[in-house]
């Protein structure tokens, strides 16, 4: 199973992974939006 974050993740040639941001552009702290 994938874990769903929110992120964008790019896995480059090299099998490297790159965290480009949120998906939504908004972070959830304490649960608000």
């Amino acid at each position: 199973r994938l874990r769903r974050h929110g992120d964008i993740v790019q896995r480059t040639v090299g099998c490297y992974y790159v965290v480009q941001g949120r998906a939504d552009d908004t972070m959830n702290l304490g649960g608000i939006k």
